[in-house]
């Protein structure tokens, strides 16, 4: 029997994990003994024909307990280790069944919308920038998400554009961050 796992589901949850972890995809390819491709094609949803060696150890190393890549790929949402869930005063005051059951949803807090367009999309690309302005200190997530099973030139296209615009989004954040530490002082 071909069971009808969603790989799609699978790396955008894996894909959350490591950039909640303020992990780029370069450093867990690293960790885990992968090339960057196979981080991105895992994270874009590549459908495999069984859960492979390098899968399970991506979501060892994101906290995963044994078992939830499956529990993903079947539609659940992982099973965290203890050292990667939130302490237990914190979950049990959420009133969400996950804080009940323990079973903690990565996208579990973003807004229905940002839900809605992972979950629809092809991710791209993540990358997580510290941004230190007017004495904060906080991490800026993104997540570019393409639309679904787009034309190779397509795909090409927003490579190229995504390639053009990120360098310039850096500069941005850190042209703020650089402008606010010379303020602070």
């Amino acid at each position: 029997m071909e069971r009808n796992w969603d790989w799609k589901r699978l790396g955008v949850a894996l894909a959350a994990a490591r950039a909640s972890m303020g992990m780029t995809q370069v450093e867990l390819a690293g960790r885990i003994d992968a090339g960057l491709s196979t981080v991105s094609n895992i994270e874009g949803g590549q459908p495999y024909k069984s859960v492979t060696r390098t899968i399970r150890e991506y979501a060892r190393t994101v906290g995963w307990q044994h078992g939830s890549v499956e529990h993903v790929l079947d539609g659940g949402d992982p099973l965290l280790t203890e050292r990667s869930a939130p302490p237990a005063q914190e979950a049990s005051a959420r009133p969400d069944a996950a804080a009940q059951t323990g079973v903690i949803s990565p996208r579990s807090g973003l807004p229905l919308v940002i839900r809605e367009i992972m979950e629809n999309g092809e991710i791209w690309d993540t990358s997580i920038t510290h941004v230190t302005e007017g004495g904060a200190d906080m991490r800026v997530i993104s997540i570019t998400v393409i639309p679904p099973n787009e034309a190779p030139e397509v795909k090409q296209a927003n490579r190229e554009a995504w390639d053009s615009i990120q360098p310039r989004l850096r500069a941005i954040v850190d042209t703020n961050s650089k402008q606010s530490s010379k303020d602070d002082q």
